[in-house]
């Protein structure tokens, strides 16, 4: 583990001028394990206090504010002229019905999509359609299948890579992701890399509807789900100068 800021890893060195002894060692464990600058200052205090062992919250929330300032991200509001400016960039899904009926004729990055329905009304195939055209558009694709029901060699994946024109070498930009819990999706949304255009979970609320059982623990698992989409809401370019743009899919299977 490098001791000081000479030898860090470049994209690391930004550790040693916000933190020094051993939290400058914990933040650089982070940094060495994907938590960028950006990523890490847009944790909540809180989650700072867990990761970094703050035992102050209010030494937390003055970090919070070091890390904002040295990401550039601030809380300055938008005007609506600037809203109306902004060309905010569409997936078409190729679902005629869809594409013509939302507003933007897609689906728009920088918002959590949210499908519900009865088993075998294609929500999990509408995902995967949507994967499918982000691949053959050359973007990044990360599928967070909660259920172990994704099958890499099923033929409707095959269709619809045929259909799209999805290329062997696409699918070096599918990254499957397995949490066996909630707790392991939550900590896998948290260390997700920054360069993925679209997040998939399918499905969203599986492992907290087996986990958090009984009408008493009904409240805590609604805690819960919220926080895993706040976490979604936080990858949101909106959220951060020079942030990655995202389409946030996510397939409650109510």
């Amino acid at each position: 583990m490098p001791k000081k800021k000479s030898e860090a890893p470049e994209e690391c060195k930004w550790v040693y001028d916000i933190f020094s002894g051993e939290k400058a060692e914990r933040a650089l464990d982070l940094c060495l394990r994907g938590y960028s600058l950006r990523k890490m200052a847009l944790m909540t205090p809180m989650e700072l206090a867990e990761v970094l062992s703050y035992d102050d919250v209010v030494q937390a929330e003055k970090l919070a504010k070091r890390l904002r300032e040295a990401a550039g991200i601030d809380s300055k509001p938008l005007t609506l002229a600037e809203l109306k400016a902004k060309r905010d960039k569409v997936l078409k899904t190729n679902i005629k019905e869809f594409d013509e009926k939302t507003p933007w004729g897609g689906v728009k990055f920088g918002i959590i999509y949210g499908f519900a329905g009865e088993f075998g009304t294609g929500k999990s195939l509408f995902a995967k359609q949507v994967a499918a055209v982000a691949l053959s558009q050359g973007m990044k694709v990360a599928y967070f299948d909660t259920e172990g029901t994704f099958d890499v060699d099923s033929s409707t994946m095959d269709a619809l890579f045929k259909r799209f024109g999805v290329s062997d070498d696409a699918m070096a930009r599918f990254y499957l992701y397995r949490p066996v819990d909630s707790y392991g999706l939550i900590e896998q949304l948290r260390e997700l890399p920054e360069d993925v255009d679209v997040i998939v979970v399918d499905s969203l609320v599986a492992p907290f509807r087996a986990e958090y059982r009984g009408r008493q623990l009904l409240a805590p698992r609604q805690q819960a789900m919220l926080y895993t989409l706040n976490i979604l809401q936080r990858l949101n370019p909106a959220n951060g100068h020079n942030a990655h743009a995202h389409y946030n899919l996510a397939v409650p299977n109510a």
